[in-house]
């Protein structure tokens, strides 16, 4: 519990960089993550472009996690459609 706890906590970090390396290592652990709806929370938040200070690698790291993840996400209609919104963002 606490190992996700630091994760999601990272997943927060004011450093693109950690946050870059959270979104991977979560996508690696996303099957022994507890709380797995709130980790595809913070998967499809770090893809998110809007944000002044998310990086290119940050997005492509998340975004790649967010793969690995689909299959265990609790909620699979909620977690296509925000699949299929990413994939008709323009940013």
């Amino acid at each position: 519990q606490q190992a996700w706890n630091d994760l999601h906590r990272l997943t927060n970090d004011k450093d693109s960089s950690v946050r870059s390396c959270a979104a991977d290592v979560l996508g690696d652990v996303f099957y022994q993550v507890p709380d797995k709806q709130q980790a595809w929370n913070d998967l499809v938040r770090l893809t998110n472009r809007a944000s002044w200070h998310t990086s290119l690698e940050e997005r492509s790291n998340a975004a790649k996690a967010l793969s690995y993840a689909f299959s265990q996400v609790p909620d699979k209609q909620q977690a296509w459609n925000d699949l299929h919104r990413l994939t008709n963002d323009k940013d």
